[in-house]
């Protein structure tokens, strides 16, 4: 697992790295000590997947205010996706 923090303070870039063989492939997709060690605050209770099922859907991913926040992982397993961050300024 490859984590990048990006311009964004606490927003992360997580390549995965696949290890192949002749049964297929393998990805470590969360790792507590990997994240504990870029000083990451994950304290996991929720996982959800969804599945468009036409190109250009629009979902929603909320914005809450702490002490109501949640930490937010998004992944693209196929197609792409155009990912929109907005921070806190305050």
């Amino acid at each position: 697992m490859i984590i990048k923090e990006l311009d964004i303070k606490g927003v992360y870039e997580i390549q995965l790295e696949t290890v192949s063989d002749k049964r297929g492939n393998f990805a470590r997709i969360f790792n507590d000590k990997i994240f504990s060690e870029h000083n990451t605050e994950i304290k996991w209770v929720q996982e959800n997947q969804s599945f468009s099922k036409h190109k250009n859907t629009i979902r929603g991913l909320h914005f809450q205010f702490p002490p109501h926040s949640e930490t937010k992982l998004v992944r693209c397993i196929r197609g792409g996706i155009y990912d929109v961050l907005i921070g806190n300024t305050n």
